[in-house]
């Protein structure tokens, strides 16, 4: 009797060993999860904040001296493309080839202010790079930077997406995370471009 005793107790302290040890494991595992969230989330708002020094850190200056800065320049960039755009397409070589007087007028474009919007481009495409490669995609991050990003922005980043170039592993990213849901269609060059990237990137189906 006392054996059967001693085993009892032995098992029943054996299973609350068990019990402590999964306890314990889940412990760990829950205080790794939170300590590479928080890491995770450390690094995010620095790119984040990166990101607006490289916004404010924009300037231009027009013909008559006037000096645009930060955010404001996107106006001023998606007037001068739309110029552009414009002027291309009314040209006889070009007429109902849109596609190709939007080619034309975006590297026209480019030409002129990759400077000011070279770095802007491939910053905002490595905080979206990152945020796939953390596997945090679900998590508000996403909705932060749209948040963030003007409408010229999100027209310029559509442009960006759908004409061929250096822009090509951005659209990707842009239609994964439905980077351009808030994005006023109404004031795209052409309706024939929207039909240029899958509809997920305006929170649609791909």
């Amino acid at each position: 009797m006392g054996l059967l005793i001693t085993i009892v107790i032995q098992q029943k302290e054996l299973r609350e060993s068990r019990r402590e040890l999964k306890r314990s494991a889940d412990a760990l595992l829950e205080q790794v999860a939170n300590s590479r969230q928080q890491n995770f989330e450390t690094t995010f708002f620095q790119m984040l904040a990166t990101h607006n020094r490289i916004v404010d850190s924009i300037d231009l200056v027009s013909e008559d001296g006037k000096v645009t800065r930060g955010r404001d320049c996107f106006v001023v960039f998606y007037r001068r493309l739309r110029k552009s755009f414009n002027g291309r397409k009314d040209k006889q070589y070009v007429s109902n080839k849109e596609k190709m007087a939007l080619q034309f007028a975006y590297k026209e474009f480019w030409n002129d202010h990759q400077l000011e919007l070279g770095h802007y481009f491939r910053f905002l495409y490595n905080v979206l790079r990152f945020i796939k490669e953390s596997g945090f995609s679900d998590g508000p991050y996403i909705r932060l930077i749209r948040a963030q990003l003007s409408d010229q922005e999100l027209l310029l980043i559509f442009y960006n997406c759908i004409v061929p170039g250096d822009g090509a592993k951005f659209k990707p990213l842009a239609e994964e995370f439905a980077l351009l849901d808030n994005m006023p269609k109404i004031r795209v060059l052409s309706k024939d471009h929207l039909r240029m990237i899958g509809g997920a990137a305006f929170g649609g189906a791909a």
